[in-house]
């Protein structure tokens, strides 16, 4: 093998290195060279491949932890899942706050079960003496709806429901807060 200066090491290097070039053809011409490429190159090519084939194991470490991360989310999605139609079955209601709450007394919506061995839900307006339940756009006392009308929703209709309506009653609340007047909070 012969000896090269330091400058032909990186002119070669360089050289072989580059992908948009070959560096053979363009020093075709000289012979010296030639026989130094034929030389150099396969001590390059024994200095490279252990970096590639490290950078290749590297990459394949990293799919590996990235697909195991993915696996525990999965099973973590699964698990909330599972959690949450557990939840789903054995609660009584749910409480939505109302939007723009103002005024001394918070409020909200409540999306209450008939009984828990039921899908049936109705929407209405919280804690309180004289519950009202939600039924044709307007609130209706439960004694003034029979419990069949208040109480037919599956829960999903009934959690979109309670979102709208809390959001028409924070308004209305809004305003009368605004009014300065008491109203029905």
């Amino acid at each position: 093998m012969p000896d090269l200066t330091g400058e032909q090491w990186t002119v070669l290097i360089e050289a072989a290195a580059d992908a948009d070039r070959d560096p053979v053809p363009a020093m075709a011409g000289d012979v010296a060279w030639q026989r130094i490429l034929e030389a150099v190159l396969p001590l390059y090519e024994r200095m490279l491949y252990p970096v590639l084939r490290g950078q290749r194991d590297h990459a394949r470490e990293m799919v590996a932890d990235v697909l195991d991360e993915r696996n525990r989310a999965r099973s973590i999605a699964v698990a909330l899942e599972n959690e949450n139609a557990r939840l789903r079955d054995t609660a009584r209601e749910f409480r939505i706050p109302m939007a723009n709450d103002y005024g001394p007394i918070r409020g909200e919506v409540v999306v209450q079960r008939l009984t828990s061995d039921t899908d049936r839900w109705a929407v209405m307006d919280g804690p309180g003496p004289s519950r009202r339940a939600w039924h044709a756009e307007q609130w209706l006392r439960l004694g003034e709806i029979t419990p069949a009308l208040a109480y037919k929703h599956r829960l999903d209709e009934a959690m979109d429901l309670a979102e709208q309506v809390a959001e028409i009653e924070g308004a209305c609340r809004e305003a009368q807060f605004l009014a300065g007047q008491d109203g029905d909070l």
